[in-house]
């Protein structure tokens, strides 16, 4: 483990000289304005330098009782700026931090070194808050991706450690889709409603798109399942029907988790992004510690293949285009599935409509 401390005393020597005109007049002498700037300086350099090594003490006592090795890494500058590149240059495969540091007013709110962090560092992370509950249950989101795979892994590690039971939980939005048609039907005029089949899609959404998501995300808790079978853990699924942050937020505090799992993020990554909005949204508004996986890159060998090179019919594979991004993965290897479990060579749009039937008579 490597502890790391970076204190700004750069901030407040140029506080200082921007108030030095404010100063009474008797330290406005040139001799007298000198010797409170040295006076001022040698304060900051070797208070600071004296506070980093009251932290590391008190820090280095506890690690050593629990039989850990540490190193530690002190350095001059602006706090996030210096932690991001102790972080890149030592390359750590977890980096962990308080939500709020010594300027934390009591609100919850996320600190603005952990939220520079958050964005930058490409490395698990674990943001902890004091008020955690001590031993609580470990809770991890489940969606079917690649970065859910990770975080889950990471919870069974976390809960075998500590002993505390695991709960799964996934989270789908049923109301998106309503309110993307009222607000279409709201906006478009009766002929190009009429034009585009505004009745017959919204029919179809309701049907199979509204109706089969919680059967999709049941089936992802179940995939989730089977991976944790075997392994000598106390746990239980959760599947609800709200915004994903708002789930795994409010479910720890009903539980009084001790710790969530998430991964950075989610089924709908782009590459302008830097962390997914429901790993963001819930680290700042969980009240227990949080674990964010690190991105693809670092967890690229769970990753699933979208096909194991199944061949499709061309009308097959124009229909599986036409359902939404964030689940056509799911949906291509249950169909895949399908057409494997019947000995079939190649997926037909029967076995698409079957899977699509499935759904809806289990939804």
């Amino acid at each position: 483990m490597i502890a790391a401390h970076v204190y700004d005393a750069k901030i407040h020597e140029s506080r200082f000289r921007q108030m030095e005109p404010g100063l009474p007049e008797k330290y406005q002498a040139k001799e007298g304005l000198k010797e409170l700037r040295n006076s001022h300086g040698s304060l900051m350099s070797d208070g600071f330098q004296a506070l980093s090594r009251g932290y590391m003490e008190g820090f280095l006592n506890k690690a050593r009782k629990a039989g850990v090795k540490v190193q530690t890494v002190v350095e001059k500058g602006r706090n996030y700026v210096g932690l991001s590149r102790i972080a890149h240059r030592i390359k750590p495969g977890l980096t962990a931090m308080g939500a709020a540091g010594l300027g934390d007013t009591g609100d919850g709110m996320l600190g603005s070194t952990a939220t520079r962090l958050l964005r930058s560092l490409n490395c698990d992370l674990l943001i902890g808050r004091a008020a955690s509950p001590a031993n609580g249950p470990v809770l991890t989101g489940i969606d079917g991706s690649e970065h859910a795979i990770s975080a889950l892994g990471k919870a069974m590690a976390f809960a075998e450690i500590i002993g505390a039971p695991l709960h799964l939980l996934a989270a789908y939005d049923p109301e998106l889709h309503q309110r993307v048609f009222k607000t279409m039907a709201d906006t478009m005029p009766p002929q190009a409603q009429a034009a585009v089949g505004m009745d017959r899609q919204q029919n179809l959404h309701e049907s199979l798109i509204d109706e089969g998501l919680g059967t999709l995300y049941k089936q992802f808790l179940d995939e989730a399942g089977e991976t944790i079978s075997g392994e000598k853990l106390s746990n239980q699924t959760h599947l609800v029907a709200d915004k994903g942050y708002r789930a795994l937020v409010e479910k720890a505090a009903a539980l009084g988790a001790g710790l969530i799992c998430l991964g950075r993020f989610g089924h709908n990554q782009e590459d302008e992004s830097d962390i997914g909005a429901t790993a963001e949204s819930v680290v700042r508004l969980a009240r227990c510690h949080v674990h964010v996986s690190a991105p693809a890159w670092a967890v690229a060998s769970t990753a699933t293949p979208e096909s194991d090179g199944m061949p499709w019919e061309p009308e097959a594979l124009e229909r599986l285009e036409k359902v939404p991004r964030f689940v056509r993965k799911m949906a291509r290897r249950s169909v895949e599935r399908t057409a494997r479990d019947e000995g079939a060579e190649r997926v037909t749009v029967k076995h698409l409509e079957k899977v699509s039937e499935r759904f809806l008579k289990k939804g």
